[in-house]
């Protein structure tokens, strides 16, 4: 073969090889853009319908109820919040597995995180007859500047985790502080439990996705097996490790640590109570747009319990007709909706109307970058499905 017809051919080769690699990109690419197209249509769904059963249950927590009755609806609560927990851990390692999930850097209050999440815990201890306590070393920092959520999220898995495995006895949480070498502060948060211990062959599939000590069909104990792997990354996110002390017969301690820094930022205001009250409301009228039926029935009671009244449309085009009728301060606006969405809707009312409600999103849309998108389409405030009255109320009440 002559020099030329040589140089021919491996050019040939060249080419084609490089068009394998870039349809090979092109298909890796397409399966990545339906892959997230999948979990965000997924995501969306499970909260469409969760916000009826979680805001359905909220609602009958404010009625009359036996002790028989009271504790049937906590089962459906402690269900659907496990159920979202799941939810959450398969979006979480979605985004962690690409490092797309980002750390927030804000100030919060220690204890602040310690109280709450005993306070959420505190049901499922109490139901299995189990101690639940905590202790905060002195000297321990009171603000830190770094990301409270998912400190909250860590520290939560833990507990439940604990609670979960543990037949008898008690579960303890200890948190302390030390200042670091470059500035900075370590805070460091043990959860401690009475369970059967793990063995020492276990322990190193504990952190791994997917995986549990105990894999067969007849296991006590469900989960996706991946709370402990997403605690793992989003520790080593916020500057620190997680680790675990344990036996078989002794119990376990887990370990873990945040690092973050002194600030003089002030807090962000705190959530309101709990179960809010409808005290004196402000006068506001609103408009809600949904197109879900039971959605539409939970947040018309919801409002209704916190004191307001008002209007329901079942589309963005509905919606855009009412405003031609009506005057409205706040509009609740579905994003995904049938005919036009609430970004449509948002666009059209920015851009026409001379009076401009206070548009508010409560949408499944829950992704990473689903706020921010509705922010910068002309949404004022965002709240994800499914909805809490004590948010709903925090809202509405900035808007007076």
């Amino acid at each position: 073969m002559s020099s030329i017809a040589l140089r021919l051919r491996l050019e040939d080769d060249v080419l084609e090889r490089t068009r394998q690699l870039a349809d090979a990109l092109d298909d890796a690419l397409a399966a990545n853009r339906a892959k997230g197209e999948f979990l965000a249509n997924i995501s969306h769904e499970i909260r469409t319908l969760m916000n009826g059963v979680i805001g359905m249950a909220e609602l009958l927590g404010y009625t009359q109820l036996t002790a028989e009755q009271q504790g049937h609806l906590k089962a459906i609560q402690v269900s659907g919040r496990s159920l979202l927990t799941l939810l959450n851990d398969v979006l979480d390692f979605s985004r962690l597995e690409p490092r797309k999930l980002t750390i927030e850097r804000r100030p919060f209050r220690v204890r602040t995180v310690v109280e709450e999440c005993l306070e959420i815990m505190a049901p499922l201890g109490a139901g299995k007859g189990l101690a639940l306590r905590s202790s905060i070393a002195g000297g321990t920092i009171e603000t830190l500047l770094g990301d409270q959520q998912r400190t909250r999220q860590v520290l939560l898995n833990l507990l439940s985790n604990a609670i979960k495995f543990t037949a008898a006895g008690k579960v303890d949480l200890a948190v302390s502080s030390r200042s670091l070498d470059d500035g900075r502060v370590e805070v460091r948060f043990s959860v401690t439990d009475t369970g059967p211990g793990i063995a020492g062959d276990d322990v190193d599939r504990l952190f791994v996705a997917f995986q549990q000590v105990d894999g067969s069909a007849s296991r006590k104990h469900g989960g996706a097996g991946l709370g402990l792997a997403i605690s793992k990354r989003l520790t080593e996110l916020m500057g620190g490790i997680i680790s675990v002390e344990t036996a078989l017969g002794r119990g376990s301690t887990f370990h873990f640590t945040i690092v973050g820094e002194t600030t003089d930022l002030p807090l962000p205001a705190r959530e309101i109570a709990e179960h809010p009250s409808p005290a004196r409301p402000p006068a506001l009228r609103i408009l809600l747009a949904e197109d879900e039926a039971i959605n539409r029935i939970v947040v018309l009671h919801m409002l209704r319990q916190l004191g307001y009244e008002a209007a329901t449309v079942n589309n963005g085009l509905e919606a855009l007709q009412a405003i031609e009728h009506d005057t409205y301060d706040v509009i609740l606006m579905d994003i995904q909706m049938p005919d036009m969405d609430g970004f449509e809707v948002t666009r059209r009312i920015r851009d026409t109307r001379r009076d401009q409600p206070h548009i508010i999103a409560l949408t499944a849309h829950a992704l990473s970058g689903d706020r921010e998108r509705c922010l910068a389409a002309g949404i004022n405030d965002y709240l994800s499905k499914p909805v809490r009255m004590a948010d709903l109320q925090a809202v509405l009440g900035k808007i007076a």
